[in-house]
């Protein structure tokens, strides 16, 4: 029993560190930038591209290729989409909107691996368990969800600051 507790410990705290770690801030993996600068891609792709790990490519909204059309991604090419820094640049219930709902999607979701550990490598619990905690954090952070944008709505609609 102590060294089941020791275990538990230990996974928890690993998770626990594991978490907050993983909601730094990113730091870029190539020390120095491309030669060719970043190139911007939005909408359709409706004919034959190469992206190649020489320029930055930045995804604004949507971009969508089209069937028929071959897009080829070079080994090492950097991605990026902008929803991150166009939050980055929101203040007020806005940007807590979007920072509560980060932890949401970080601690509800880790439900997941932890059910896995503790049900299938530590062989703490049983399939139908499992299954039930697995939908009671899927029910909370559906709920949780609704009430951060409800709140966020609210509070960002003339009648909500009354």
């Amino acid at each position: 029993m102590k060294n089941k507790l020791k275990t538990l410990t230990l996974i928890i705290l690993s998770a626990g560190v594991t978490l907050i770690s993983g909601c730094t801030e990113e730091k870029p993996i190539i020390d120095n930038p491309p030669v060719e600068g970043t190139i911007y891609h939005s909408g359709f792709i409706s004919e034959n591209q190469t992206w190649t790990a020489s320029s930055i490519h930045v995804l604004q909204n949507r971009v969508i290729v089209q069937p028929g059309v071959t897009l080829k991604i070079e080994p090492g090419t950097i991605i990026k989409g902008e929803a991150g820094q166009e939050a980055a640049k929101l203040k007020g219930p806005a940007a807590d909107c979007f920072n509560f709902c980060k932890w949401i999607v970080t601690l509800g979701w880790s439900v997941y691996p932890l059910g896995y550990l503790f049900g299938y490598m530590v062989g703490g619990t049983d399939e139908a368990t499992l299954n039930n905690i697995y939908n009671l954090a899927d029910f909370i952070n559906k709920i949780l969800f609704g009430l951060v944008i409800y709140q966020t709505a609210k509070s960002l609609t003339p009648a909500g600051s009354k």
